[in-house]
């Protein structure tokens, strides 16, 4: 290190170099927290305006190794960061804009990121990203406030290919998501809501035209919207599907329409319509439809299940309800019936106990 300090009519001037190596965190021991190799400092002016420069190797336990050089100029109450620009992740990143510390933390930052593979730090996300986004905010009375607006979030994760948007705000312990859209070769979700400790409110809106991308072997359109209300501790869902001419792997069924709505209370309502088909292998079908009805609450509701093939009929009814862990589930079998082209008709002759965990 080395330094000189003048004084004279005005603020003091300060010129300064600090060089380092082998720096962690704890001092001793391996897996630290946080180490530089080797890094430098450089600081030159007045107190009241000073000018900057950084370079330095980072790394630790949840910061990945790169090289960082960075430049600016500031006061007693902040800095402007013109350029922090740093090589990790076999790609490059670069962030800049002011920061304050007087009369409280904020900053505004724009930060650009390029090729950036998060697979060299964690092997089991291999991709290749591209990051344009804004960051706004202050931390002032012990509690943050910040908006983010994330431009672009792109490129291939794990060999799937995607665009994502983001427009969020932050107070206290209060998110407002204005808008989340990813985008995935002709597959769409977008979600937008309210989130606290207290409180849930998401919608959601899904338009899969191009399932085939996302799962091989699939295709069709799938498109469906819907909600999630009530509190972290009791959620509540609010589910629409439609599904047209789907298929995987040689089976297709034409028609997949699911409307459920569940809580996670003993009294809340449970409602589920789901009906399917015809299913088709090569041509041959295999279920000519299938329907399942669901209407009560979690602790007491009745289930029908109604399936057709060419050959057969199987009709069923269960009443009964999940105890207060939502885990097991009691009740009876209230009518099960079938008939076949070859064995007749059968019926269920009285009622049976079941019991389900």
């Amino acid at each position: 290190a080395s330094g000189s300090l003048a004084s004279g009519p005005g603020e003091p001037v300060l010129e300064g170099r600090l060089a380092w190596s082998g720096v962690q965190w704890p001092l001793v021991g391996a897996g630290p927290e946080f180490s530089s190799p080797e890094g430098q400092l450089e600081l030159a002016g007045a107190t009241d305006a000073y000018e900057f420069s950084l370079a330095a190797a980072l790394a630790g336990s949840q910061i990945p190794a790169g090289n960082w050089q960075g430049r600016g100029r500031g006061d007693l109450s902040g800095m402007e960061l013109q350029e922090l620009r740093g090589e990790l992740l076999d790609g490059s990143l670069l962030a800049s804009g002011p920061l304050g510390w007087d009369p409280y933390p904020s900053w505004s930052l724009q930060i650009e990121a390029s090729d950036i593979n998060p697979g060299s730090w964690m092997p089991d996300l291999p991709g290749r990203l591209k990051l344009v986004m804004a960051s706004t905010g202050q931390l002032a009375a012990d509690e943050i406030a910040t908006e983010l607006e994330l431009h672009e979030l792109s490129g291939e994760l794990m060999e799937y290919a995607f665009q994502a948007t983001a427009s969020a705000a932050l107070a206290g312990d209060e998110l407002e998501l204005r808008s989340l859209s990813l985008n995935s070769d002709g597959n769409q979700l977008q979600v937008q809501g309210q989130l606290s400790p207290q409180q849930l409110a998401l919608d959601w809106q899904l338009r899969g035209s191009n399932p085939g991308a996302l799962l091989p072997g699939a295709g069709g359109q799938l498109s469906g919207y819907g909600s999630v209300q009530g509190s972290p501790e009791q959620p509540a869902v609010k589910v629409s599907i439609e599904g047209r001419e789907l298929g995987f792997d040689g089976l297709s069924a034409p028609v997949l329409d699911i409307e459920l709505l569940a809580g996670t209370g003993a009294e809340d309502p449970l409602r589920l319509d789901l009906a399917l088909g015809p299913v088709q292998e090569g041509g041959q079908i295999l279920l000519e439809a299938a329907t399942v009805k669901i209407r009560g609450t979690n602790s007491k509701h009745r289930l029908a299940l109604d399936l057709q093939s060419l050959p057969a009929k199987l009709q069923l009814i269960m009443q009964g309800g999940l105890g207060p862990n939502l885990v097991i589930w009691s009740g009876y079998l209230e009518q099960l019936g079938a008939a076949t082209a070859d064995y007749g008709s059968w019926q269920l002759e009285r009622a049976a106990a079941l019991l389900r965990a």
